[in-house]
């Protein structure tokens, strides 16, 4: 399902419809999961990798995922995973982790300090007991 159209940089852009609440659940757990695998390998993962290996939701729907699962583990203490998703061309976060980072109040003038810091933190966050859902 589709919401509708805009323009983007001179094309029209299809706006997906948001997930509801019972995929949104699953895509969240599901990225959880795959996220915590990666922090504990002190890694990263693209937006595509992450996809795959969660079985979608699909490019209109990952920043949707993301938001709210950050939202979650801010909520109880624990450093925001998708600090380990990155662009492959760049090798570092899209444009809705800093936005999202500063809407939690992480503010940062420099946007590369700020992944640095909070990609350290997942990394160093002990994710032994991360099974418990926020």
């Amino acid at each position: 399902m589709y919401r509708g159209t805009r323009a983007k940089c001179g094309r029209t852009e299809v706006i997906p419809m948001p997930l509801s609440p019972r995929e949104l659940e699953h895509y969240v757990g599901r990225a959880r999961e795959e996220l915590v695998r990666v922090a504990k390998k002190r890694g990263t993962v693209t937006y595509s990798e992450l996809m795959s290996l969660m079985g979608g939701p699909g490019r209109g729907h990952i920043g949707q995922v993301l938001d709210e699962l950050n939202n979650r583990e801010s909520a109880i203490g624990r450093p925001p995973l998708s600090a380990l998703v990155i662009v492959s061309g760049t090798h570092r976060p899209g444009e809705g982790f800093f936005a999202l980072m500063r809407s939690l109040g992480r503010d940062e003038a420099d946007d590369e300090r700020l992944w640095v810091a909070e990609r350290d933190a997942v990394w160093d966050f002990d994710w032994s007991n991360f099974w418990r859902t926020p």
